[in-house]
């Protein structure tokens, strides 16, 4: 028997299958049917950055049945939606990848999306025109700046490294404490949204600074210890 792929045959839970012979003999009996979940994998992950989504649940593909496609997309709002399909196996298991949106949002909780057809209960090779959605959600982080040392004298070199920015992208500002120090000329991001360059500690007053770093309208900052007014050698 190929079941239907219907709003009641795609919901999880027990349901009661009965069959009636030609003499109006009735046999009932219960299927469990799984509820539909989708996971994404990794939970978090940077802007460009590849993730695997799985879909557990769903209809079953069968050489006798209807043909079952799954359109899986990742939307981020302003940005443009990654899209993809995959095709159930024998148990309604299946697995897609989706790139994150090169333009989602820094940091954002977005939504991914797994949308299915659903057929006619008196016709069972015909669509109905409706959809089985289901949703996970997936976080892009915040971006980070980290220093290879936490502390040090006014002249210390200082190396920086930028991650989880906009690819390709300059550096607006770099500011330590009250003070800029934006590179000339300014280094731009990798593919990957990374930075690495350096620059020596101003002379500021004892105590924790801020490095600050701008880089396409996104703020990632860390602080650093000034030891000593002297100039390191």
């Amino acid at each position: 028997i190929d079941l239907p792929v219907t709003p009641a045959t795609t919901t999880g839970g027990v349901h009661k299958l009965k069959v009636v012979d030609s003499g109006g003999r009735q046999g009932i009996i219960g299927i469990s049917f799984p509820q539909r979940q989708i996971t994404v994998v990794p939970a978090e992950g940077r802007v460009n950055a590849n993730v695997l989504v799985k879909g557990t649940g769903f209809a079953a593909q069968n050489n006798h049945g209807n043909s079952i496609t799954i359109r899986v997309s990742y939307a981020s709002a302003g940005a443009e939606t990654s899209t993809a399909t995959a095709t159930p196996d024998y148990a309604g298991n299946w697995t897609a990848i989706l790139q994150v949106p090169r333009d989602a949002a820094i940091p954002s909780t977005n939504t991914v999306t797994a949308e299915v057809d659903l057929f006619q209960v008196s016709s069972p090779d015909a669509k109905s025109g409706a959809t089985l959605v289901t949703t996970a959600t997936h976080q892009v982080p915040r971006a980070q700046v980290t220093l290879n040392r936490v502390s040090g004298l006014p002249g210390s070199k200082v190396t920086l490294i930028a991650q989880g920015f906009k690819q390709f992208t300059p550096v607006d500002t770099l500011r330590v404490g009250n003070v800029d120090l934006t590179p000339s000329p300014r280094p731009s991001t990798d593919g990957d949204g990374s930075a690495i360059f350096e620059f020596m500690v101003p002379g500021l007053e004892v105590g924790v600074q801020t490095v600050q770093l701008h880089v396409g309208g996104i703020t990632a900052s860390a602080g650093f210890f000034v030891t000593d007014n002297s100039v390191a050698d």
